[in-house]
């Protein structure tokens, strides 16, 4: 490729440079346009290469190296790009886009994603990068924790579980992502992961290869995807309990504006405008430990509407769907201490 380079470079003679058009000029200017010509010539031998770190590109910077390009040497950049897009196209076709999908997006997890097959169920799951993970649903979502690491199947000491059994299955071989969450979505097999990308369809897609409780190899596809807007308008009352009871325009209680936090129910946030956020930690449950042998884990995180009315709390759940869910709590206030359901939230102090 140097070679064809090379040679397509003008060659630079210092008679033709020293032709002026209006006339003749002085020996000075022609002693001067040599010296740049010649520059020009040893800068195009030293430094059109591809060599790395020749002792003559080291010595010559890149802003050196365009300070000095003539516009004869500056129309060589417009075919070598051309013959560079040239090669990606081709790349592209011969290798069905894996290629240049992976230089540009590589095997990563995160993103929004949907469940391929059921990209009209509202539901999203998100990997934000930082070991976060959500299953997002509109006002509300579910969230847990996340890893991943890469093994190399020819030289890693100790390999994954979820590695040895695709191996032992399907002759797996190479560097291969694994996932690793107690987060109850990916938590109900183990919470081991093989996880690669893909275009289908012009589409990203992740894939996630697991076993399941038969012991078999499984593949659970998502597609790229991003949230939708989410806005909630706390006038317009859908609950059907508040409908029951009469209460058909918003209706807040300034005794219960703020934040309230409990350690182990998690912590509400009541606004003046009828809309309310309640958030939990994130924990393990230990009902699958103790019957499925399985730890899986979630923390809540929910946007509502709500009113209020005869001591309760009606509150409406909406989803990406366009749908809504109802719920209703029992409230008062015990000294400094916000009773709902019976118990005790403590104001949060500001």
């Amino acid at each position: 490729m140097n070679n064809d380079i090379e040679k397509d470079l003008p060659e630079v003679n210092s008679e033709e440079v020293t032709e002026e058009v209006n006339g003749e000029v002085s020996e000075e200017v022609v002693a001067e346009q040599s010296a740049q010509a010649e520059e020009t010539s040893e800068s195009a031998e030293r430094c059109v290469c591809d060599c790395e770190g020749c002792e003559a590109c080291a010595s010559f910077s890149e802003e050196e190296f365009a300070q000095t390009q003539t516009p004869k040497k500056r129309k060589i950049v417009t075919p070598i790009i051309i013959a560079a897009a040239a090669f990606v196209l081709v790349a592209a076709v011969v290798f069905g886009g894996v290629w240049i999908y992976n230089a540009f997006f590589g095997a990563s997890l995160k993103g929004v994603w949907m469940e391929k097959g059921y990209e009209d169920s509202g539901i999203y799951f998100e990997f934000d990068g930082n070991g976060n993970v959500y299953l997002r649903g509109g006002g509300i979502s579910y969230f847990g924790n996340y890893e991943t690491a890469t093994y190399d199947t020819k030289t890693a000491a100790e390999l994954p579980q979820v590695v040895t059994k695709v191996i032992e299955a399907e002759g797996l071989s190479g560097k291969v992502n694994v996932l690793t969450t107690d987060f109850y979505m990916f938590g109900m097999y183990g919470g081991e992961y093989i996880y690669s990308t893909e275009n289908i369809d012009g589409n990203k897609a992740l894939k996630l290869k697991f076993v399941d409780t038969t012991g078999t190899v499984s593949e659970w596809t998502f597609v790229k995807s991003k949230l939708p807007e989410f806005t909630m308008d706390p006038t317009v009352i859908t609950n059907a309990s508040a409908d029951e009871a009469g209460i058909d325009t918003l209706v807040t209680d300034k005794n219960i504006l703020g934040t309230w936090s409990e350690a182990d129910y998690g912590t509400y946030t009541f606004y003046d405008d009828g809309t309310a956020h309640y958030k939990t930690k994130y924990q393990i449950d230990q009902t699958y430990s103790m019957f499925y042998g399985i730890t899986m884990g979630y923390g809540v995180d929910l946007d509502f509407r709500y009113t209020v009315g005869d001591g309760k709390i009606y509150m409406s759940v909406d989803y990406f769907t366009g749908e809504s869910n109802d719920g209703v709590m029992t409230y008062y206030l015990d000294g400094k201490n916000l009773v709902i359901d019976g118990v005790g939230y403590a104001k949060a102090e500001n």
